[in-house]
């Protein structure tokens, strides 16, 4: 049995190999579907391909490892391939796991704030470069 998300504002799916797996389970997909259409979601790595199947992504643009980007097409709109982190409003998608970094403080940074993100990224000794923008890709 999955825990209740109910309490939750933000659902951030992981990857990595397991997705494979739970990409044919009903009860993991049942459960990303049952997150709904109204708090954020978001996902790093291969856990786009989890957000995909779950109906998610669906007419939106989307990254993932760069692996899996052909077994990400079916599931979005678009499958953007030249940016770490892709905003498309409530869903953003991350690309490989070290773009797990550049999510959280785009996250950061959508929520609370640009100095809030550069507060966060110095402390974790982030490079400035690489703070704001996140080389992120944001909806048009």
């Amino acid at each position: 049995m999955y825990d209740d998300l109910s309490a939750f504002d933000l659902l951030v799916v992981p990857g990595g190999l397991g997705t494979r797996v739970l990409l044919d389970d009903a009860r993991c997909i049942d459960y990303l579907r049952g997150w709904g259409d109204a708090r954020p979601i978001a996902s790093v790595c291969t856990g786009a391909l989890l957000l995909g199947k779950a109906g998610h992504l669906e007419g939106r643009r989307a990254t993932t490892h760069h692996g899996s980007l052909h077994l990400l097409r079916p599931f979005c709109r678009e499958v953007v391939t030249d940016a770490r982190v892709v905003d498309e409003g409530r869903i953003v998608t991350a690309a490989g796991v070290s773009s797990a970094l550049d999510l959280g403080l785009h996250l950061v940074e959508k929520f609370w704030g640009v100095e809030a993100a550069r507060r966060i990224g110095m402390q974790m000794e982030y490079p400035p470069a690489h703070i704001t923008p996140w080389r992120s890709s944001r909806p048009e």
